[in-house]
């Protein structure tokens, strides 16, 4: 019981919110330089647009992209949610908003194939 006495008693401890603040800006500036990736490098209509089939994880079926310049807008909407979170405006719902946005990422599987279709051909051209 002394090991959970102390547990209880070093997360009950007052803690520097300087550290939640490094790993927020951090966050956000991770976020809005994947969401400029994708758009800048035309992914999001190669990746989320043009195939005909996406391949799903199991029980995220209903996972689909949105069609037209929807994904443009979802992709809009991250990286505004992620200028939020940078400096720090409303950034539990803009967090609680930028998770369900993130969902587009769940039907990212099917771009990846396996490691070896991956990992190998990259290895061999170097």
């Amino acid at each position: 019981m002394a090991v959970l006495d102390r547990l209880r008693e070093r997360a009950a401890r007052p803690v520097d919110m300087a550290s939640i603040g490094v790993i927020r800006i951090a966050f956000g500036i991770l976020m809005i330089i994947e969401v400029l990736r994708y758009a800048l490098f035309g992914w999001i209509g190669e990746y989320y647009i043009e195939p005909a089939h996406h391949f799903t994880y199991l029980g995220f079926e209903w996972v689909r992209p949105w069609p037209g310049v929807g994904m443009y807008v979802h992709f809009a909407v991250l990286g505004l949610l992620s200028c939020a979170i940078l400096i720090g405006w409303w950034t539990r719902r803009c967090l609680a908003l930028f998770t369900v946005g993130f969902y587009v990422f769940l039907y990212w599987r099917g771009l990846m194939g396996t490691w070896e279709e991956v990992l190998v051909p990259r290895l061999h051209n170097q």
